[in-house]
This record gives structure tokens, sequence and C-alpha cells, in this order.
């Protein structure tokens, strides 16, 4: 189990790198250091086997370790009528299936779990 500090100094990576991609990056050279904290956090949850929570995940590129706003540094579009891209401006794309069963709720968003 993570240390309180640990998922604190995520949390603050996380706010670190959405404020520099939303308040100050105007341009594509300018967003290097929101992606450096944005791998800053990634390192940080895999040396002390932290699990990230599935909608923070959601909002990282994999490839390039970008935050992903829609309009800003991603676009999402509906591929079919229940498969939302979010595509990068590296190129790459996440798929996520919505509006199957809107009850469905994560794990971690499931009453009891999080103590």
């Amino acid at each position: 189990m993570a240390s309180n500090d640990h998922l604190c100094r995520i949390n603050y990576l996380y706010q670190l790198s959405a404020w520099h991609t939303l308040a100050l990056a105007r341009h594509d050279g300018e967003q290097a250091l929101a992606r450096a904290h944005s791998r800053t956090l990634d390192l940080v949850a895999k040396r002390t086997r932290s699990k990230l929570l599935p909608q923070l995940k959601r909002t990282l590129c994999k490839r390039c370790r970008r935050l992903l706003v829609p309009r800003r540094t991603a676009e999402c579009r509906l591929d079919t009528a229940d498969t939302l891209v979010v595509r990068c401006r590296c190129g790459s794309a996440k798929r996520f299936a919505v509006g199957n069963d809107r009850d469905y709720r994560t794990f971690y968003e499931k009453p009891g779990n999080l103590r």
C-alpha cells in the first residue's frame, strides 16, 4: 500500500502538469515542463508501487506523457455510437466505451472500496 506522502506527491505533480498545460503553454514547445512533470508522476507511481486511479490514467498519453485536454492537446470524437476516441497531438489514440452501461462504476468509484 502506498504511503500518504507518495500519493500527495503524485497529486501535486498531476496538478503542476495540468497547470502548465492549461495556464502557461500556448505552443507545443512550451509543454515540455508539463510533460516532464507527467513523466515524473509516472516514475514515482512505479517506484512506490502506487496504483493510479483510472480517471488519472485516462487523462495522460502513454506515448508522449502529455495531459489530454480536449481542443488544447487532444481531439475527441465518437468513432461509432458507443466508442469515444481521444487522439493526442503525437498521433496516439485512446478508445473508451461509452453509453453501454450507464450504471457502470470502476472499482475505485464503488462505495466502500476506498477507506
